[in-house]
Parts: C-alpha cells; structure tokens; sequence
C-alpha cells in the first residue's frame, strides 16, 4: 500500500514538471507573421553628443529593395524588379560594404524612394509600409550635424519573440558646435544601431532563439515552481509514511 501511494505521489510531481516545461516553451514560440498588415517606420534623429539636439531639416529617402514571402514555415526575402540584380543574402547579417553598394545602385540607376524631411523634434514617419526590407538613406548634409551611414530595416521585425509591425530607428549622429559643413578630415560616424532582425526568423513551431543578454531567463520561473513541488512531495511522502506506520503498530 505504501508503495503504491509514493509512486502515485511520484507520477503527479514527473506531470506537474513535464506541463511547467512545455508551458516555457510555447509562451516563446513566434507566431506566423502577418505579411498583408501594413507596417509604420520611424525613424528619430537626436544628437547626444556634447548636448541632446534633434536634427530637423535632414531629408531621407526609402527604398523597398526586397519583400517577403514564406517558403512552408521559412521566411524568405525576394528582390523586387530593381534590385534583382544584388546576390546579399538578405537572410544573414549584412556587411556595412554591402549595404554602401546598395546605396550606390540606387545612385547609379537613378532609382525614385520615398523621401521626406525630419521634422523639429528629429522624426520622420513613414506610415503604411508593405513589407519588406527597406534601404535608408540621408540625402542631404543639416549644418552642424553628421550624416548617419545607409542602413537596412526589415519590417515587421522581431522584437521579444513577437513581431512587431510599428518600427522605430534611431540612427547614430553627432552634433558639434562649428561652423560649415562636416569637416572632411572627420572620421566617418559610428554604424546605425538599428532593429534589422529578423535576419533569419526560425521556423514555424520551432523555439526561437532568445535575445542576447547573456542568460536565459525563462528556467528561473520553471526551477522555483519545481523545487516547490519536490518539497511539498516530500512532506505528502513523509507525512504518508508516518501514518501508515503508526496503523502497523
């Protein structure tokens, strides 16, 4: 009799850690992405160098070099008519030199994107954007600033395992007290710190890889709660087992 009440004890403990388990592993799962909603982009100008300034007046320009489309649970990207003749693999970390030749193709080719003005406060917003991954570029040079370096966004983009479909990027420049343009002896700025994943989103129904902190977070929460439940068993067990000794007696 006892042995079968511990190992009943046993089995509800071995399925109370199997559904803690898999409830972590779904709550980080990513869901499919909606590639028929719109997706906005905005993008904040704001020097911290020496002094916080936004840069009003800076004109930049979009171009939607690639769309998106799944291959069965994969998330690839194609090049639309204009760039087909690129071979970056858009699904792996783009080098600074590759995005700099995309510049250049657009350049070269004349190619027309979306360009608007940033505005007081350093914003420029571009609303109801298809998907895809788009190239960013900064077309003129605002008095006193730096201009910041051609970048890729993709949107939607993943953010904390979900998608996220309204982007904003904050690309590095510098403010300097001077007059005229930018000295051309001055080192070029620091590369744009912009959301440009997914990179290469995993598949459907596969668990993501977590953000690079550093550690993983989601064993603590599953560890507490299980160490709470062998202590509790094995108050149930000793408890169980001093009762049925003291009937033997």
């Amino acid at each position: 009799m006892r042995r079968k009440s511990l190992f009943q004890i046993r089995m509800l403990i071995v399925i109370l850690i199997t559904g803690a388990f898999t409830h972590a592993v779904r709550a980080d799962t990513i869901e499919r992405a909606d590639l028929d909603r719109t997706n906005k982009l905005v993008l904040h100008l704001e020097s911290v160098v020496e002094e916080v300034k936004p840069e009003g007046g800076a004109k930049v320009e979009i171009y939607q070099i690639a769309t998106m489309e799944y291959r069965g649970s994969d998330l690839g990207y194609v090049y639309t008519d204009d760039w087909k003749e690129l071979t970056t693999d858009l699904s792996k970390e783009t080098s600074e030199d590759e995005i700099l030749q995309m510049r250049d193709l657009a350049e070269s080719k004349n190619l027309t994107g979306i360009e608007k003005a940033s505005d007081e406060d350093g914003n420029v917003c571009y609303p109801d954007l298809p998907q895809g991954v788009y190239l960013v570029v900064q077309t003129d040079e605002v008095q006193h600033f730096s201009v910041f370096e051609p970048f890729l966004v993709y949107l939607p983009c993943i953010e904390e395992n979900h998608w996220k479909y309204d982007v904003t990027a904050e690309p590095k420049i510098a403010y300097q007290v001077r007059s005229g343009a930018r000295d051309p002896n001055e080192p070029d700025p620091t590369p744009s710190t912009v959301p440009e994943e997914p990179v290469n989103p995993p598949k459907e129904d596969t668990t993501p890889k977590l953000p690079q902190t550093g550690q993983l977070n989601w064993p603590i929460p599953v560890l507490l709660v299980t160490g709470t439940f062998l202590v509790s068993a094995g108050i149930i067990v000793r408890l169980a087992g001093r009762k049925e000794d003291e009937e033997e007696l």
